[in-house]
């Protein structure tokens, strides 16, 4: 289960991320709707597929998250930040007894460590 942390928290599995960017950035490079959570979800799996990935137990897993939509003031700006990949993050329910060791403080650590590699 480390291998898989490293696999996906650290991009350890380059093809399927780059993969998962091509199928992705037609939506990621606007900013998040109240469906761009389950969009890339559906295209991370797609992705996970395409390289041959068929663990459906992985995706129970793991989750990309982004934060949750707030009601948009008319005529305010959109600075750059607000596009989907900006905010893009990875969530992971860990098993028994990987609990013990993956703490939400832990898991936090790993999340910015996954926001800093998607954006590079």
């Amino acid at each position: 289960s480390l291998q898989i942390m490293k696999e996906f928290y650290l991009l350890g599995r380059g093809e399927l991320f780059l993969t998962f960017i091509d199928i992705a950035n037609s939506f990621m490079t606007h900013p998040p709707t109240s469906v761009t959570q389950h969009d890339v979800n559906i295209a991370f799996a797609q992705a996970m597929t395409k390289i041959g990935i068929e663990n459906e137990e992985l995706l129970h897993h793991f989750k990309l998250t982004l934060p949750t939509v707030k009601q948009k003031r008319p005529f305010s700006s959109q600075p750059k930040k607000d596009k989907a990949w900006n905010q893009l993050g990875l969530s992971y329910t860990p098993k028994w007894p990987l609990h013990v060791l993956f703490t939400p403080t832990v898991l936090e650590k790993y999340n910015s460590l996954f926001k800093l590699l998607i954006a590079v």
